[in-house]
């Protein structure tokens, strides 16, 4: 209890001194956060210790994971789709085409620097399977409506977290089979 209580307490600490006195992204800061305090702690704690605060942050998780989506619901408006679809749809291929890029040049570094190649059938669901969307949710949610083209920002993510969810994640069990990994 009292290690799930200090990660909480490391987790809302970082943001509120990221936010409100260094003003930088909160977010990223409890990432940050998280990887240096799991990183320096993960030997030291019992293993009872680690399952129950593995229990705490998968509730924490799902519940703030419900309450970013519910409000992304609330946010999100039809004028969304109809004014910036196609920002939306310039997004959708950006975000495809950054993955398609990333995704080959680390299996072309993969084979010939590190000489362990990334199987060619996996690349494209590598691609595919990017799935996008609490993060994401989280900082354009976070940025203040002040500033140019937030309203866009927000339309264009809204967009690749929809299409991320209501295309790519579907199809890609279709994928999997299409290329006999399953």
């Amino acid at each position: 209890l009292a290690s799930a209580f200090l990660s909480i307490l490391i987790a809302y600490g970082s943001f509120y001194i990221a936010e409100h006195l260094l003003h930088v992204s909160g977010v990223m800061s409890v990432l940050s956060a998280a990887i240096i305090t799991a990183h320096y702690h993960k030997k030291s704690l019992q293993l009872d210790s680690v399952v129950s605060l593995k229990n705490v942050w998968e509730l924490l998780a799902y519940s703030f994971n419900l309450f970013l989506f519910l409000i992304m619901g609330i946010v999100i408006t039809v004028d969304m789709f109809t004014e910036r679809w196609l920002a939306m749809l310039i997004a959708i291929a950006a975000v495809l085409v950054a993955r398609f890029c990333s995704v080959y040049i680390s299996a072309l570094v993969s084979r010939y620097i590190l000489m362990s190649p990334i199987p060619g059938v996996y690349q494209p669901v590598l691609v595919w399977g990017g799935l996008r969307g609490a993060i994401a949710i989280a900082l354009v949610l976070s940025l203040p409506e002040d500033i140019d083209f937030w309203w866009t920002m927000q339309s264009m993510t809204f967009g690749v977290v929809l299409f991320s969810l209501l295309i790519q994640a579907p199809t890609t069990n279709w994928l999997l089979q299409r290329l006999k990994i399953i």
